[in-house]
């Protein structure tokens, strides 16, 4: 099953964040939750070395996943081209595991396009 798509725009320079809910239907958290870990993976393109990989802060109580950019990493994603703007594919992968570490189920649950649009008062 192809998951969901979502868009994010970030301005270069600023610290930034992006926030996932992983419930159930009725609300609750996905079971495992506790012991999981999510991964952010951004690419130019589906084929390429990732230009930044982040690991998520999961909240296993609200199932609430969190990716934080610094300030550095926003800059980083935006390059020292004269663009105004630089266009990215991402997606998040979660890792279900057991209370041993042993994962019992990988899953992308989003993907979409980063853009990354130029800081005008540093430029």
């Amino acid at each position: 099953m192809t998951p969901p798509t979502y868009d994010l725009t970030f301005y270069a320079g600023d610290t930034e964040s992006f926030v996932i809910g992983w419930n159930n239907s009725d609300g609750t958290p996905v079971a495992g939750m506790e012991y999981s870990e999510a991964r952010m993976a951004i690419k130019i393109n589906f084929k390429d070395t990732p230009i930044l990989e982040k690991v998520g802060v999961i909240d296993s109580v609200t199932g609430v996943i969190r990716f934080d950019f610094t300030q550095a990493e926003t800059d980083l994603l935006m390059g020292d081209d004269d663009f105004s703007k630089k266009s990215y594919r991402y997606d998040v992968q979660l890792e279900i595991k057991d209370a041993l570490s042993v994962i019992l189920e990988t899953k992308t649950i989003i993907r979409g396009l980063l853009v990354v649009v130029e800081d005008v008062t540093k430029a």
